[in-house]
């Protein structure tokens, strides 16, 4: 099906702000392209678990992108419509890296919910995990009958993260996104399995759904971002974001707070 326009966003510091507030302008602007017939896509680093309550609150979309496009979820259906995983040589080298780094990342996993053996994630990560938090005695006790879709440390110093972030982008063994972090602070490291970002979730979308955009419109505020807004036809940063988003930018916005994200209806 051939549409003239399709939005895509971000969710945390893009559309919604402090947890999970949209401001009225944003949450008219969504109702306003629904009356238009103007698809709006979701796509986050979000677990699904994360997200359910607040799509049924503010009734966002149908599907979303989840965990930066390792994840597409239907909510009509209950059902993924696709997948990706990591190849296991990859997965095995990754978590090698991170405890030659010292690190122990938490296990996003293909259940929705979170393992993690001691941690060295923020406190602020762990708070906002909650009860979905699964703590194992050691990260090779992972269930094997569940898969891995997502490598995650957030809001800790850049000098802990940079080394893991380097040796997995240069072996190519995923998608890293490594960025300052404005919602834990400090600095976040996501890292997807290869070729995995928000972009291919939104192109595996519109294939699984057959929508043809003649224009996509993406918008997001931080270094998970950056393939979508490379992808996108026109790109939307929010104000104070880094400056090489800014610096893609073909607008810029106020922050959410703010109701920002109301300007959307002006590019369309």
């Amino acid at each position: 099906m051939k549409v003239e326009t399709l939005v895509v966003t971000d969710l945390d510091g893009t559309l919604w702000f402090d947890g999970e507030e949209c401001h009225p302008s944003s949450l008219t602007a969504i109702d306003e392209l629904k009356k238009r017939g103007i698809p709006l896509l979701i796509a986050t680093g979000r677990r699904l678990r994360s997200v359910t309550d607040a799509f049924k609150r503010y009734k966002l979309s149908n599907q979303a992108v989840l965990l930066n496009g390792s994840l597409g979820y239907c909510f009509e259906t209950s059902s993924n419509f696709f997948l990706q995983e990591f190849p296991i040589e990859s997965e095995l080298r990754i978590k090698e890296i991170f405890n030659d780094c010292s690190l122990s990342p938490c296990f996003y996993a293909d259940d929705s919910y979170v393992y993690v053996s001691s941690p060295t994630t923020s406190k602020g990560h762990l708070e906002v995990i909650g009860a979905d938090l699964v703590e194992i005695d050691d990260l090779d006790l992972f269930p094997a009958d569940k898969k891995i879709l997502s490598f995650c440390i957030l809001g800790i110093d850049k000098s802990y993260l940079e080394r893991a972030a380097n040796i997995i982008s240069r072996e190519s063994l995923g998608t890293v996104a490594y960025y300052e972090d404005r919602l834990f602070g400090k600095h976040s490291m996501m890292v997807q399995p290869p070729s995995t970002s928000k972009w291919t979730g939104v192109v595996n979308w519109c294939d699984y759904f057959d929508i043809q955009p003649s224009k996509i419109i993406a918008i997001g505020d931080a270094g998970n971002d950056r393939e979508l807004l490379e992808g996108a036809d026109v790109s939307v940063v929010v104000e104070r974001s880094e400056q090489y988003l800014l610096e893609m930018a073909d607008y810029v916005i106020p922050p959410p707070s703010k109701g920002g994200w109301a300007n959307v209806l002006n590019l369309i």
